[in-house]
């Protein structure tokens, strides 16, 4: 499992740099980006 956060125009601009075993751990790493960026849109996509 793997996150990315993507602007508007669609360039990646962050990702969490790492695969993850399970999608909870890869979206507690996302929580915490979330966290340390409040407001900034999270969408979930099946890759």
């Amino acid at each position: 499992w793997r996150w990315r956060l993507v602007h508007d125009n669609g360039n990646i601009i962050a990702d969490g740099g790492q695969g993850y075993a399970s999608k909870r751990n890869a979206t507690t790493g996302l929580r915490s980006v979330k966290a340390n960026a409040p407001g900034a849109a999270v969408e979930e996509t099946e890759d």
